[in-house]
């Protein structure tokens, strides 16, 4: 059976980087060339890409440095809605398990304020649908989150194991060995 998605491993980490993670390290919610790319439209899901690898010189993860970007994208069932006070994109949460001490740290991406107001409908009679009427109908999306800015996580030489869930759904693992760059 073929993979419902495609993940591209010869992305550059580097540009999700330099592209930055938004206000409040909340993530781009936009694809790039790094983002999982769904290939079966009847998946439901996660899906997580990040680099197999970070070489370090210092353990600060201030203003993205040594940041870690998470690409992934989304398709769900909207009536399998997780928590109908968030979207469903706040409502994932991001784990990251140290395999060496088995330290686990968790996190979700902030929810941002939306300053404008929301515009009035056309008609002014547009209902709000039911869980049981949004059965069927798949929205999807995007993330690219900084490990370090939605989880209390710590850099140092190590390999982290890191996934999603929401509801239920679960990503994919992928593993990230961390090393320090030897001094000369």
């Amino acid at each position: 059976m073929q993979q419902p998605y495609k993940i591209p491993n010869d992305c550059n980490f580097t540009q999700v980087i330099e592209s930055g993670f938004g206000r409040n390290g909340s993530g781009i919610n936009q694809s790039n060339s790094c983002s999982p790319e769904i290939m079966d439209l009847n998946f439901n899901g996660i899906v997580i890409n990040a680099p197999n690898e970070i070489i370090f010189d210092t353990d600060s993860t201030e203003n993205n440095q040594n940041a870690i970007p998470l690409c992934g994208t989304y398709a769900h069932d909207m009536g399998v809605y997780i928590d109908t006070k968030k979207n469903f994109i706040n409502s994932i949460i991001f784990v990251v398990v140290d395999t060496k001490t088995n330290e686990t740290w968790s996190g979700q991406i902030p929810e941002l304020q939306n300053l404008a107001r929301k515009p009035k409908s056309i008609s002014g009679d547009r209902k709000k649908l039911t869980l049981e009427e949004m059965k069927g109908r798949i929205i999807g999306g995007y993330f690219n989150p900084n490990i370090f800015n939605i989880t209390s996580a710590r850099l140092y030489e190590t390999e982290y194991i890191v996934y999603a869930t929401v509801g239920p759904y679960k990503s994919n693992a992928i593993t990230i060995k961390a090393t320090k760059r030897k001094q000369k």
